[in-house]
Formats: structure tokens, sequence, C-alpha cells
């Protein structure tokens, strides 16, 4: 039988289905946001998630508050509130914090942030925020059935809890999962160490080099290069494998289709990595598009040349 205390705390598929409903307002907004501002979002390039954060954190971090009865639209429509431990409306400031320890991660996840002459504790900074928050926040979603409060509540001392069931005082999170999300913090924490390590190893430390030297050219926002095999398999033919070299390039204009632009591309690959001609092929991938956390639009085509081309 159900405890007053379980009762009183939403469940795990109510939050999810207002995160659901909210996302969807979200994005809503973020696409008529892009019929007027489209242009600009494109020249924004990483930094175009600020604006969904900015975004997010007024609505979420307004309407979770007491100024707004602790429910987003989502929670208003699965009736469930965010609440103190005393069942009192948290205080803005609180709501506002409470939203950025959820999606700062989630919004940086992917982003890319300074270079090889960046200090190396800003790394360490971002895998702690990044990777050690999004996976506490998960594993506690999940897992943490007692008080079902995430990492983002913990801070806060916030819980979520249905509107048509009486107060009843929370239980303590189990103490074994305030330990996993330390140890999940730490092992993020240590991470970007074996990333090092790979910097120093060949060929990524090459490929690295080629990716910094695309990255100065006209018209390229970002990119990203690397080195593998595949393995073709055809009815009535031997199996075969293929050597690649893959460069993702993120570029400024809708030129996505335009050979030239590729093979250029392909050529400085191999002008600044001579090895590249001991693979099958070089596949280039433009892209032109945009993303600002709540709403993304991406338009891409792939180009391959094979090595032969440039001997």
């Amino acid at each position: 039988m159900e405890s007053d205390a379980v009762k009183w705390i939403a469940g795990f598929w109510r939050r999810i289905g207002a995160l659901i409903i909210d996302s969807l307002i979200l994005g809503a907004f973020g696409f008529l946001l892009s019929l007027f501002l489209k242009e600009y979002f494109y020249n924004l390039g990483d930094s175009g998630v600020l604006v969904g954060l900015v975004v997010g954190l007024v609505y979420f971090g307004l309407l979770n508050s007491s100024v707004c009865g602790g429910q987003t639209l989502g929670k208003r429509a699965v009736k469930i509130k965010v609440v103190s431990k005393s069942n009192q409306l948290i205080s803005l400031p609180k709501s506002l914090i409470r939203y950025l320890v959820f999606s700062i991660p989630f919004s940086l996840n992917g982003v890319a942030f300074g270079d090889e002459n960046s200090p190396a504790w800003i790394m360490y900074v971002l895998s702690l925020f990044v990777f050690g928050g999004m996976l506490s926040i998960i594993y506690l979603y999940i897992f943490n059935r007692n008080t079902r409060q995430s990492l983002h509540d913990l801070v806060v001392g916030s819980y979520v809890v249905r509107c048509e069931t009486y107060y009843a005082k929370p239980p303590k999170v189990w103490g074994v999962h305030l330990l996993v999300v330390g140890i999940l913090l730490f092992a993020s924490l240590m991470l970007p160490l074996s990333t090092e390590s790979m910097v120093e190893n060949e060929p990524f430390a090459e490929l690295l080099e080629v990716k910094n030297s695309l990255e100065n050219i006209d018209n390229i926002i970002s990119v990203g290069v690397k080195q593998g095999t595949s393995t073709i398999s055809v009815m009535g033919e031997e199996t075969r494998t293929v050597k690649y070299i893959s460069v993702q390039a993120v570029i400024a204009n809708s030129e996505v289709y335009n050979v030239d632009v590729a093979r250029d591309l392909a050529l400085k690959v191999v002008g600044r990595y001579p090895k590249a001609i001991e693979n099958d092929v070089i596949q280039v991938t433009l892209t032109h598009g945009y993303s600002i956390g709540i709403w993304s639009e991406w338009r891409n085509h792939s180009h391959t040349f094979r090595t032969s081309e440039f001997e």
C-alpha cells in the first residue's frame, strides 16, 4: 500500500509528460522566432543555444516559482507543481537556479568551447557541469523513487508533487543515490585526462591540426574530422573494407550541394595530412543551419571523393 508521502510526490511519468508538453510549447515558440530571425540565427553558431537557454529560463523560472503558482503549462495539464519541503511554493531566485542546474548540462552538450590555447582547467569544469550534470540528472530521475528529486531539485530543496493529494512529510533521499551522484561527478571531472592522452597520440593529433586549419577558412563555422573503416558486403561478391576520412563542415552559406566547395576542403585535408592518401575515400559533408536549443533547422549533403583524384 502506498504511503501518504509516495502519493503526494509526483511520479516519473507525470513529470515526463509535463516536460514533453512544455518542450512542445517552447519548440513552437522557437519556430515562430525563426520566421523573423532565421538569418540572425544562422550567424550565431554554437552560441545559438543561449537563445533557448534564456527563453527556457524565463518560462520555467517564472512559471515554476511562487509568482505563477509553481506550474508550467505542462505541469498544469497533468496536475503537478513545484513546492518546497514544507509544501510552500518556491521563490523566483530558487526557481531560476533550479532551471539553470537542469538546463545548462543539456544546453552545453555538443557545444565547442575554446581551442588548444585555452587553459586546461576549463575542460575539467565543463566536463563536470556537462557530463557530470547530465548523468546525475538522468540517474536520479530514474532511480530516486523515494523523493523523485533530481539534481536540480536537490540543489534548491524542491519537490514536484500532485495537486490533488494532501501534504505528507517527504522521506529522505537514500544515501546510496548521493554516493552514486558523487561518483558520477568525480568520474566526469577526471574525463579530460583520457582526452589529453588521446590528443598526444597519432593520428588523433594530426587530425586535430587539420580540423583547426579548416576552421580558419572563411565561410567555415565549425569542422569535425575523423578517420575510420567501413565493411561493405554485397551478395555474390567478396566482402571488402573501405578506409575513409570523414569531414563534417558547418558552413555559413547555403551551398551544401556545391561540389567545388567540398573538393576544396578535401584538397586542404590532403595538404595538411598527406597520410590521407592512404585511405580509399574522403567524404565531405557540408551542413548549413542553426540550433537555438528549443528549435533547430539543418540541411546537409555528402560529397565523396576517391583519394586517387588527389595523387
